[in-house]
């Protein structure tokens, strides 16, 4: 049995916490800006203190790539800017996360 649980904590509104970033991510590569966002997140977290047990990243439009990424037995999952919107997708992607393959 999963259960899905909004993350809770300061500056999180319906499980999202919205930042953003230093850096022009236009014309860059999904899986980078994931990096450089969950770097953020991690920096900002240390004060604010949300738990999870795992994590979505959506990209901004203008991001390279379509689709999302995550690894198989992972805790996140990166999406291009819109993609989240795709149901179809978004199952896809949590079952890498659950350990299945293509």
């Amino acid at each position: 049995k999963i259960n899905f649980v909004p993350a809770i904590g300061n500056n999180v509104t319906g499980g999202v916490l919205e930042f953003t970033m230093d850096q022009d991510l236009n014309g860059m590569h999904i899986g980078e800006v994931g990096g450089l966002v969950r770097n953020k997140f991690n920096q900002l977290n240390a004060d604010l203190g949300i738990e999870f047990d795992a994590y979505s990243i959506i990209c901004p439009r203008g991001v390279k790539g379509s689709g999302g990424i995550a690894a198989k037995g992972g805790t996140n999952q990166y999406y291009a800017g819109g993609a989240d919107r795709s149901l179809e997708l978004v199952v896809h992607e949590f079952g890498h996360n659950f350990g299945f393959h293509h």
